[in-house]
Formats: structure tokens, sequence, C-alpha cells
């Protein structure tokens, strides 16, 4: 008897250790330290535009998630993240002053920004601060540029989308477009053009409409009388695109039998909103995760979370979200937060888990023929309308979306 009650004993201080032991041990098996320290990372985004404050309400989320879990376990240390976030009002000057504030008041090593960069791009150069950003301005890859990182994939969707288009619908032979008279419709129109050629597919014509715009009449009177086997459009978010798709269906864009092809899909109940869900029968384009069945892991996880936080769900836009992803990844790969070691591991071809799936960080060697990894490749989702639902066509992993960017872009 009295061995067993030993071996009793026994049992009860192994568990009791076990318990006392559990906090201080990562969900992973990894040891980590009692002491829990802060890993400032800042946010520099547009409150006013509807991207950006989507993006922002998804990062809170997540960050809120990440510190509720007991924070990030790196290279045996326990972090809790410090969200620094600034509005920069989508202006240069306001986001020049909040990345300043952020590298020389709130002393941040990583930021996640959008297309102000432009505007303070030197300062992360010459303080050694990673950028995560999203920009449409492709002269930010520029190889000279040794902290700054595309995550978002701004530059690579196109080429993605457009060579399995191509490869599916080999019968199309021209096309029209239409694109926003701004920034990033600028910069999409002549890529557009230059994967049309690409594949043998002649620009029956492009136009570019005032940003706000919402009377289409006039430009779908113009298309449909170009009759091109495809019309595409990019860049101007779902209110102007449903509007285009409506005008040209009401037009008679459907009897003539045109392919209607956008590389950012469109989703049919919030397309209803603003047009007849006919109006983008049989189109083609991207498919946000959400709308998978079922969702990719981290997709519903955070879908969840937003959901309990905010009591609702729009269809929110995560254009800026995936940067938190990358910066994750790269920490926990590199063991470290220090900044060249974080920097060094993400521009070393990268492969991480985001919103959307596995994601690649890729080389734009065609400028100035740099290895270094400093844009986003991430999982592409091609639908089409089917009887007024989404179906899906195909999922475009990493390495068959570097094949179409490849030829275009010519690595």
């Amino acid at each position: 008897m009295k061995k067993e009650n030993l071996l009793v004993l026994s049992g009860v201080i192994l568990v009791a250790v076990m318990l006392v032991l559990m906090p201080f041990v990562d969900v992973r098996g990894e040891p980590a330290s009692k002491e829990v320290k802060t890993l400032k990372i800042g946010g520099l985004l547009n409150f006013g535009w509807s991207l950006g404050k989507d993006s922002k309400d998804f990062l809170d989320v997540i960050v809120e998630d990440y510190n509720k879990k007991g924070g990030l376990v790196i290279g045996g240390e326990r972090y809790k993240i410090e969200w620094i976030l600034y509005d920069t009002k989508l202006s240069s000057e306001t986001g020049r002053a909040a990345a300043e504030r952020l590298i020389f008041r709130d002393k941040v090593k990583f930021i996640i920004g959008d297309e102000t960069i432009d505007a303070w791009i030197p300062l992360i150069e010459e303080n050694k601060v990673v950028a995560c950003c999203t920009t449409a301005n492709p002269a930010v890859l520029s190889s000279k540029y040794k902290w700054f990182f595309m995550t978002a994939n701004l530059q690579t969707s196109a080429p993605v989308a457009w060579g399995w288009f191509a490869k599916n619908f080999p019968h199309i032979k021209s096309w029209y477009g239409a694109y926003p008279d701004s920034l990033i419709g600028h910069v999409l129109e002549p890529r557009a053009r230059k994967l049309a050629k690409l594949y043998g597919i002649k620009t029956a014509g492009t136009v570019f409409y005032p940003p706000n715009e919402t009377d289409f009449s006039a430009i779908a009177t113009k298309i449909n009388a170009a009759k091109p086997d495809m019309f595409s459009t990019w860049g101007g978010g779902v209110v102007q695109d449903a509007l285009l798709w409506k005008a040209l269906y009401e037009n008679g864009w459907k009897t003539g039998g045109g392919q209607l092809f956008s590389p950012a899909g469109g989703n049919p109940e919030t397309v209803i909103k603003m047009a007849p869900v006919e109006a983008i029968e049989g189109s083609i384009g991207s498919m946000p995760p959400w709308d998978l069945e079922p969702p990719p892991p981290v997709s519903k996880h955070i879908m969840e979370l937003y959901k309990a936080k905010y009591k609702k769900w729009e269809y929110p836009n995560t254009l800026f979200v995936e940067g938190i992803f990358c910066l994750v990844s790269a920490f926990e790969q590199a063991g470290s937060i220090d900044p060249e070691g974080v920097a060094a591991v993400i521009g070393n071809g990268l492969r991480f888990e985001t919103i959307n799936g596995p994601a690649l960080m890729v080389a734009h060697k065609e400028l100035g023929g740099s290895t270094r990894t400093n844009d986003m490749l991430p999982t592409m989702f091609i639908q089409q309308v089917q009887n007024g639902k989404q179906v899906l066509k195909a999922k475009v992993e990493p390495d068959e979306g570097y094949e179409y960017c490849k030829r275009y872009f010519g690595w």
C-alpha cells in the first residue's frame, strides 16, 4: 500500500508541475520566456477611404487576436504587439509627417503602410525600418530600396489573372478596357495593354473615366459599338465596376455575346445593390477567400473575429492587411525582431500563410537584376458567375502564378 500511495503522490506532483509550466510553453511546444516584452508595429492608412478603413478594422482585430493568445513567441521570447496607427488622409505630406512620428517619436522599426510610401520611403531607408506596404507605383520595387516590401498583389495579380484567362479562353481575340482616371488606373491600363499583346489579344480601345463617375451610358455605347470579344475593368472599386457592367448590360452587351473579365472579380451579392445580377452573368474574375466553401482556415478565423467585433459583414476589403502576416512569419523564421534579420528573411523568398492562403515573395529581376524578393505573389482563386452565383474555376497557387509573372515580366 505504501508503494502504491507513493506512486499516486508522484503522479499528482508531476501533474501539478505540468500545470504550473503550461502557461510558459508556446502552443507549438516552443519554450517561451516568462517575461512578456513589447513589439511596436506602426500603421499608416487612409481612414477616410473604404479600403483603408476596412483594412484598419481587420488589422485591429488581427493584432487583438495575437495579443489575446499571449502574443508572439520569437526566438524563445514572448512579445505582445503595441499597434500604433495614424491616418495618412492619402496625403503625401500627412503620410510623411506620420512616418516621422512613428520612427523618431514612437521608435518603431516595422511599419504597415499605404501608397503614401512614395513620400516617406527615404525615411525607412535612412533609418533601417522595415516597411510592408501597398502601392500601385512599381518604382518602389527598384533594387535601390533595401527596406521596402510590397505585401499586396497589385503588381502580380494582373499577370496571373490574364495568363490564366488567356489559357482557358483562347477564342478571345479582342478586348476593350475602362479604368479610373487616377494613379492606379494609369498603372493598370498600360499593364493590361501589354498583357493583351503578350497573349495575342488585340486592344479595340480603352477609356478613362472620372473616379467618382456614376453615369456610364456614353462609355457603354462606345464599347458596344467597337464589338470587342471581351470587356475588362479594374481599379475603380465595387461601385464603379458594378455601374459599368450595368450600363453595358442595358446597352445590349449580353445579347452581343461578349465576355466580361476583371482581375478584381465581382460578388453578385454586392453587385445586385447597384445592378441586376444578369449584368455579370458569365463574368470571370478573382474570388475572395470568404466566398469559398469552406474558406481557408485563416480566412474563416479572421472573418469570425471581425463579425464578433463589428457585428456586421459587408465583404470588407483586405488590400493593406497582408503585411501583418508577412512580418509575423518573418519574425518567427528569423527568430528575432532585429530589423536587418527580418528584412533578410523577407528578401530571401519568404513563404507565408495569408488570408488568401499560401503566398510567396518574389524578385523583380527586370528592375536592376536584383534577386532580393520584395513583392508578394499570393494564391489566387478564379471564379465565374453562373446562374447568379460564384463558381470556383481554379485555384492558382503561387508557383503556378510565378510562371505567368515570369512570362510577363521577363524573369
